[in-house]
């Protein structure tokens, strides 16, 4: 497992890149690592590091790289000793169900793992409880938990505060509670609008979170991203495509459908501190916990 200790780190610029926040570049030009590494989350918001989610990726990753910086015999950013926890290099092919599936992590600084999860399932979270332990202040304690029940894999959120995200591939039915994440905001569906015949004529969004949220966004449709074009344009969140989702109405159902975006569209399972439904998972479906990407996949599939 890579950690900061094994990347090549030579600033500021290069530590904000490595954590995708590049535009916060000029914010930094005066200060070292050493300083960033320091600051508190007052600081950040003196800064100008207004968006929640940034300064606790901000903070949490400074705190990795202190201790990358100090030699230690142990230290509490290892992962909990899990059983079915490998390397893609060491990893044994030998002895397995066809009731297991992959986790592989494809982005963070666990990229390279494999878990493998059983017919048992597997607790994924911070503490020292679960079966997937992850060290990250952004991940809940007793995050979310994957199952087997009724011969298939399903996942649910187990209340965790940041929530627990699935990529959205095709068209994803929106209704009153739905809430999904564009870029670094995240929205809610309110309300939903119908004529006296039961068609849908208009959405109300909640934007709770992101660059300049917005209150309540009424709209029958369209574009999001940070194009002037867009029916809803958010021109200050720049991890937002052009164009980066659209919703439309069809079969007298609205919809929501990624435009091939650079960082996808995502579902979130549950409000803040609330269990969610479970949700089967499919080979190739990814799943968000706090700031890493897990890929699911068949044992088979590693084989190639």
């Amino acid at each position: 497992m890579s950690s900061l200790s094994e990347k090549s780190i030579n600033g500021v610029n290069e530590f904000l890149k490595l954590l995708n926040l590049t535009n916060y570049n000029e914010n930094f030009n005066n200060y070292t690592l050493e300083e960033l590494s320091k600051m508190s989350d007052k600081n950040l918001i003196d800064l100008g590091v207004s968006i929640r989610i940034h300064r606790v990726k901000i903070l949490e990753f400074s705190k990795l790289y202190q201790a990358s910086q100090t030699p230690i015999n142990s230290t509490e950013y290892e992962f909990s000793e899990y059983s079915s926890q490998e390397t893609l290099e060491n990893y044994d092919f030998s002895n397995n169900s066809p009731n297991n599936i992959i986790l592989t992590p494809v982005s963070g600084l666990i990229a390279g793992m494999v878990f493998k999860i059983g017919e048992l399932g597997a607790k994924i979270g911070r503490g020292n409880d679960t079966d997937i332990t992850i060290s990250d202040n952004f991940v809940s304690r007793k995050h979310c938990e994957i199952r087997y029940k009724n011969k298939r894999f399903e996942i649910l959120d187990t209340g965790s505060t940041t929530g627990t995200f699935l990529r959205i591939y095709k068209k994803y039915p929106l209704d009153v509670g739905t809430m999904f994440q564009v870029g670094q905001c995240e929205f809610k569906v309110l309300n939903i609008v119908y004529t006296l015949e039961g068609y849908p004529v208009s959405l109300e969004l909640l934007n709770y979170e992101g660059p300049n949220a917005m209150p309540l966004i009424i709209t029958k449709g369209g574009v999001i991203g940070r194009s002037r074009n867009c029916e809803i344009c958010v021109k200050r969140d720049s991890l937002m495509s052009l164009e980066h989702c659209r919703i439309y109405t069809k079969n007298n159902q609205f919809y929501i459908r990624d435009l091939n975006s650079l960082n996808f569209t995502w579902i979130r399972m549950s409000p803040e501190g609330e269990f969610s439904n479970p949700i089967p998972l499919s080979y190739g479906d990814q799943v968000k916990v706090g700031f890493i990407v897990l890929q699911v996949s068949s044992v088979q599939y590693l084989k190639y």
